[in-house]
């Protein structure tokens, strides 16, 4: 426990200091990286302003990566091959509560991590370890947080007081929500906040 404040506190003071030397690129970059690097260690994400409420829905998404201590609840359909800490699961389909780890998002879900309730059509267990590939065809992710997308497809984006139809590129900016993941149809849904939004040369950032 002391030796856990000792580490702390050093790096709070960084973290500090970082506020005041943000004007230069490569100072700034450096800070931001210790910052995340802090705030895994702490199990807490980051503050992070996301002002904009939004859905999106694009029929095109790159490999997603993410690796966060904050807690998801991910659901999947399709073909699951878990292995747990006392065996192995074949499942058509999984929910996993409180996960919390690594993953990633493409021809398959793969997950490393812990998660508090796993259930298939079969089991229930709890409090375990997981290594798991999931040959989806849906994904539901609740609580992602990514720091940043980039998307290239057409889909539609939903805001507040607007809907837009678009083709091409975007990039949101630390969004956070649900994503659904989808094959056939290809197709993601998100559903949550972001900082901002770029697209078709329109940036949206309510500060």
């Amino acid at each position: 426990m002391i030796f856990t404040k000792m580490l702390v506190i050093p790096i709070a003071v960084l973290i500090a200091v970082a506020g005041f030397l943000t004007t230069d690129p490569t100072i700034s970059s450096f800070f931001e990286g210790i910052k995340e690097k802090f705030y895994s260690i702490a199990q807490k994400e980051p503050p992070v302003a996301r002002n904009i409420d939004f859905s999106l829905s694009i029929n095109n998404y790159p490999e997603i990566e993410f690796d966060r201590a904050v807690a998801m609840n991910i659901s999947t359909k399709g073909h699951v091959n878990a292995t747990l800490q006392n065996g192995n699961i074949l499942a058509s389909s999984m929910e996993i509560l409180d996960y919390r780890g690594t993953g990633f998002v493409s021809g398959m879900l793969v997950l490393n991590g812990t998660f508090g309730t796993l259930k298939t059509e079969s089991i229930i267990m709890t409090s375990d370890r997981l290594y798991s590939e999931s040959n989806f065809s849906e994904v539901r992710i609740e609580n992602l947080r990514i720091n940043n997308i980039n998307l290239t497809g057409t889909g539609y984006l939903n805001l507040t007081n607007s809907s837009i139809s678009f083709s091409g590129q975007i990039e949101i900016k630390e969004p956070r929500g649900v994503f659904t993941f989808s094959k056939d149809p290809l197709q993601m849904v998100i559903e949550g906040h972001a900082q901002k939004i770029t697209m078709q040369g329109i940036e949206i950032d309510l500060k």
